[in-house]
């Protein structure tokens, strides 16, 4: 991402793919002008002028005290989340007061944390009613004017996010969160889910990321397991190779706007923008389509549609997009 900030102006630059704690934090604000922190990554701190950052040495810096965990890859999401929910749940909460779910939610497991805390904490203006929600493995945060509709099973880990909707009969386990304004439903497992995205149908997804803006339609199935039960390897942009993950379970990756309706995934399938998949008995809404790919090559409708949704829809953020540096890939 680009940089907003001038060449001659401080500042503290942050690596964004480290996970934050307390401890980081209060190594990178104790960081004097011309400093650095560097850990078994590379350097993920550093306090001074831009143009002196952008020409650090790798080797540059003191080794950190704190060698918390990266995103090094996009598998990394799902599994480092539960983790990450549990120790942000704790801070976000801290000396705060949630509301109470409707009567008839069943709660399992202890309601509060070793550390005292509530497990399960409602913001204002959040619907949780005639639901089952398990804390024994986590705990569950649901923002606020989220809606957690009824015969909806919960298990902790969980994080619902501001607007956001679980639709009713759903089974949710641990590990997943689901960002500003989705709606999900069906059995959702280990899953990201990032704003303004949906999965409202029956179907599974586990151990999954799926990025914003997404559409995964009625019908639509995504596996996570390959049938000798081998170990699963990704594609590497990168690399431009197969690259091994040691992950037996991985499922759907998904980039932002992409759509599917209808269709089954298979494990570590990746999608990427622009992306639009259907069955081969479907004829699509879009002029110009090739049966043999499934591939909609008409960037310029694709941007016409995503205009069109941010614009129909009554949510806060807009997005705009604009047709450049775009690849398509058959």
């Amino acid at each position: 991402f680009p940089l907003n900030c001038h060449e001659e102006e401080e500042a503290l630059f942050i690596a964004g793919n480290k996970l934050p704690d307390m401890a980081t934090a209060l190594e990178a604000s104790l960081l004097k002008s011309g400093d650095a922190l560097r850990d078994s990554g590379g350097i993920w701190a550093f306090r001074g002028l831009r143009r002196e950052f952008e020409a650090l040495s790798p080797d540059f810096g003191k080794e950190s005290a704190n060698d918390s965990r990266r995103i090094n890859y996009v598998f990394d999401i799902f599994q480092y989340n539960p983790q990450e929910i549990i120790n942000d749940f704790v801070w976000f909460t801290l000396h705060r007061k949630g509301i109470a779910p409707d009567p008839g939610t069943r709660i399992i497991g202890d309601a509060k944390l070793p550390n005292g805390m509530p497990a399960l904490f409602i913001e204002e203006g959040a619907v949780v009613e005639a639901d089952s929600i398990n804390l024994k493995d986590g705990p569950v945060y649901i923002g606020r004017n989220a809606h957690v509709m009824e015969g909806s099973c919960l298990r902790g880990p969980l994080a619902l996010c501001n607007d956001a909707k679980i639709r009713m009969g759903s089974k949710i386990y641990g590990g997943s969160t689901f960002g500003p304004f989705c709606k999900v439903g069906g059995e959702i497992d280990n899953t990201v889910i990032f704003g303004f995205s949906n999965k409202a149908h029956d179907g599974y997804l586990g151990n999954a990321v799926i990025g914003e803006w997404c559409n995964i339609g009625a019908g639509t199935n995504s596996s996570n397991l390959k049938n000798d039960y081998s170990k699963i390897r990704i594609w590497n942009y990168h690399q431009q190779r197969f690259m091994r993950t040691d992950l037996q379970f991985c499922g759907l990756i998904m980039g932002d706007h992409s759509k599917a309706v209808q269709h089954r995934y298979r494990r570590r399938c990746r999608c990427q923008l622009p992306w639009h998949r259907f069955p081969a008995s479907v004829y699509p809404q879009f002029p110009e389509w090739q049966p043999r790919s499934r591939l909609l090559r008409r960037l310029d409708r694709y941007f016409y549609a995503n205009r069109f949704q941010s614009h129909e829809s009554s949510r806060t953020r807009t997005h705009r997009y604009r047709p450049q540096n775009f690849r398509t890939y058959p």
